[in-house]
């Protein structure tokens, strides 16, 4: 799709907005195929660290019943890197498996992180 719609139901700082954005804007391909309409779901903000839950609400893979499903939903990290500014990354991409790592076991659990390497596994861009 030429033009992609990114809705925020809540407000959240406009520097992790911005880098949210961005984020979404570099994902594997293979995420929201499709889609033009990507929704952030959900977002967790603790001191220096956010997670963010984005969904497609349109494309081939959307469906009203269950709307977040495999590859119409996806788990955003990101880190407050100064104080006007955060580093965000998709899952599926390599920066997302470091920002996992980086992450304190308060903010993630360790159980917590290898569930998102996992899936961070399974969902990067095939060879």
């Amino acid at each position: 799709k030429d033009r992609l719609e990114i809705g925020f139901f809540r407000p959240i700082p406009n520097s992790l907005r911005t880098a949210t954005i961005q984020a979404i804007l570099s994902k594997p391909l293979h995420i929201f195929e499709g889609s033009s309409v990507i929704n952030i779901t959900s977002e967790r903000i603790e001191g220096d660290w956010a997670a963010l839950s984005v969904g497609a609400a349109d494309g081939p893979c959307y469906n009203p019943e269950h709307p977040y499903g495999e590859k119409c939903g996806a788990n955003l990290i990101a880190k407050r890197i100064d104080c006007q500014n955060w580093q965000a990354s998709i899952v599926g991409t390599a920066l997302y498996a470091d920002l996992i790592n980086d992450s304190p076991n308060t903010f993630i659990s360790s159980t917590g992180k290898a569930a998102s390497l996992q899936m961070n596994k399974d969902w990067s861009e095939p060879d």
